[in-house]
């Protein structure tokens, strides 16, 4: 069962961070950047000691101050999981599925890792290896909030409609029109995430939290 609290608790990043930096430092010691999925993304936080980016902490808060935690959030490529474990520190029941082998060998050691911790937090998270949508009857909607940041990779087209017309068996989604498949720096080239999320049937989304720089967030929302 989910259990909400009101406020963000700015002391679960120094307990996520307790927990799960370790096991990212040792996993890059025995295996290197490469084979650990760490790569030069997370070598980063992990020389900043901090896995949690700011514009994570913003996102959680957003979610925590409209309430919109009661079904649980599922996360469209969650690298290591650093944003699920947030939600769950949180009180917050969340997914990710991740496509990267690697990445997600990484997150399952620190599921573990939280398991024999802190129980309470890990039972909150579930993960899962492959692509999105995965095939059918492994992971029901139900109500949650399906969610996408920073999920910039270079596929086709079609798969681009694919996993975006998936998203639609959500009620409601919310994705970073900055970085959906392609990083945009401008409105102009953003027009490309508007333009993708129409011709996968959307209608217009809504402004969710604008970080600038750091993100640029719309929720889209299916109707009844």
């Amino acid at each position: 069962m989910t259990t909400l609290v009101q406020n963000f608790d700015p002391n679960t990043i120094t307990r996520l961070n307790s927990r799960l930096l370790p096991v990212l430092r040792d996993r890059v010691a025995r295996m290197g950047d490469t084979e650990s999925g760490a790569y030069n993304f997370y070598i980063q936080r992990l020389n900043r000691e901090n896995l949690i980016a700011g514009y994570e902490v913003e996102i959680v808060k957003r979610f925590l101050d409209l309430g919109m935690c009661g079904g649980g959030v599922h996360e469209i490529g969650p690298g290591i999981g650093q944003l699920p474990f947030l939600f769950a520190y949180n009180g917050v029941d969340a997914v990710g599925i991740e496509i990267d082998k690697r990445r997600f060998a990484t997150a399952a050691a620190m599921l573990d890792a939280l398991d024999s911790a802190e129980p309470d937090v890990a039972q909150r998270v579930r993960l899962f290896e492959g692509g999105f949508p995965l095939p059918e009857g492994r992971l029901a909607p139900g109500n949650a909030v399906v969610l996408a940041t920073n999920l910039v990779f270079t596929t086709t087209q079609d798969m681009k409609l694919k996993i975006v017309r998936a998203m639609q068996r959500y009620k409601t989604a919310i994705i970073d029109a900055d970085r959906l498949f392609d990083r945009y720096n401008s409105a102009q080239e953003r027009d490309g995430t508007f333009k993708l999320m129409a011709e996968a049937g959307y209608g217009p989304g809504q402004p969710f939290l604008d970080l600038g720089e750091s993100g640029r967030y719309y929720l889209y929302t299916q109707p009844g």
